[in-house]
């Protein structure tokens, strides 16, 4: 007798590979297929509902139609590589851009207005036009370069006043007593117990702004939309692998992601929900790789 494993070779797989994804524009056309770094995994699930029938006579109903009614494949991924450009597909947002070196907020003789309260941090440089605020603050002598009054007088990154004028005696607060600059984060600290502090809170910051290279930024505004085309290809050591392509599919977060943990590295869970993409062609294809 013959065993029918004695003419079959089973296809036995090792799941590894690249992710890749191709945004489409608001046109629907393809802008270009992008690498989605390092993945943890990454699952193809199908699912369906089903309408059932059942007889209304006799003392026992009998099943007399079910029928698949409608049928959901979703590609799943989990994400390493934490770049922006995948932190946008999570949230919902454009690809990240660069910041403009949008001007600083600034108020008359060019000191920035806070209204201060103690044992609370200020970001610098918030603004409609820059929420985030500024990047860091540097010395305004740095590299030999002149103070000019406006800013601080190279011995301190931020000086703060109680009056929009320029800083001088009589109008500014002691750092070591009142309060602690980050420079690194263009942030300054009110302490618990500056004693100079104005009743009202109201103080001017004076600083000068790190010129720098525009850093990359995501704006999740109103939540849009992703669609895009996914492809998968395998690269395993076992087995005759498989290329899988998804031309369209609506793109959102497939989970929560972890933004302090000491046990695990972060992630990002991504839910791509595969479409029809109409005019008669496959919502899914499968190529078998080359032997």
């Amino acid at each position: 007798m013959t065993a029918a494993t004695d003419n079959h070779r089973d296809n036995i797989l090792i799941g590894s590979g690249e992710l890749f994804i191709d945004v489409l524009d608001a046109a629907g056309a393809r802008t270009g297929e992008r690498y989605l770094g390092d993945a943890v995994g990454a699952t193809l699930s199908v699912a369906s509902e089903r309408v059932q029938v059942f007889s209304g006579s006799g003392p026992v109903a009998r099943q007399i139609v079910n029928k698949v009614r409608s049928l959901t494949r979703t590609l799943a991924m989990t994400l390493h590589d934490m770049s922006l450009e995948n932190m946008a597909l999570f949230v919902g947002a454009p690809d990240p851009v660069a910041e403009a070196d949008k001007a600083v907020r600034v108020e008359a003789a060019g000191a920035e207005k806070i209204g201060a309260r103690k044992g609370r941090w200020y970001q610098l440089g918030v603004s409609d036009a820059r929420p985030a605020g500024v990047r860091a603050v540097e010395d305004e002598k740095a590299g030999g370069a002149a103070a000019t009054g406006a800013h601080n007088d190279g011995a301190d990154a931020v000086i703060v006043t109680t009056a929009a004028a320029a800083p001088a005696a009589g109008n500014t607060l002691a750092r070591a007593a009142n309060y602690a600059v980050d420079k690194d984060r263009g942030r300054i600290f009110i302490k618990d117990d500056a004693p100079d502090l104005p009743a009202d809170g109201v103080i001017y910051a004076h600083y000068k702004p790190v010129a720098a290279p525009d850093r990359k930024q995501v704006a999740a505004t109103a939540l849009r939309e992703v669609r895009a085309a996914v492809r998968y290809i395998e690269d395993t050591q076992t087995g005759r692998g498989r290329n899988i392509y998804a031309p369209l599919c609506s793109v959102s977060a497939g989970g929560e992601m972890a933004l302090m943990s000491r046990e695990n590295e972060q992630q990002l869970r991504i839910s791509c929900e595969i479409l029809d993409p109409g005019a008669g062609r496959a919502a899914l294809l499968i190529d078998e790789q080359a032997a």
